[in-house]
């Protein structure tokens, strides 16, 4: 079981993973205990590139952490 800091860390890790993905035009926000949500332009939303960027475990402190990934996209340009 890992620590509530070693919790709040793969969290971060989480959270930069997504913004190094998208960079500075994008929001990334957690909504949710284990949800982020990231608001970008549709051509940066590309599934593959995501699931890609977490291949490898993310570090929760020192600990190597498998992420497994649900991604739902929405396009709201209308």
């Amino acid at each position: 079981l890992l620590s509530m800091g070693e919790i709040r860390a793969l969290l971060v890790e989480i959270a930069d993973r997504l913004r190094g993905l998208f960079g500075a035009g994008c929001l990334v926000a957690r909504f949710d205990s284990e949800r982020f949500a990231v608001m970008a332009p549709r051509d940066d939303l590309d599934p593959a590139r995501i699931r890609a960027a977490f291949r490898r475990p993310v570090l929760a402190g020192v600990y190597p952490v498998p992420v497994r990934l649900g991604i739902g996209l929405a396009d709201t340009t209308g």
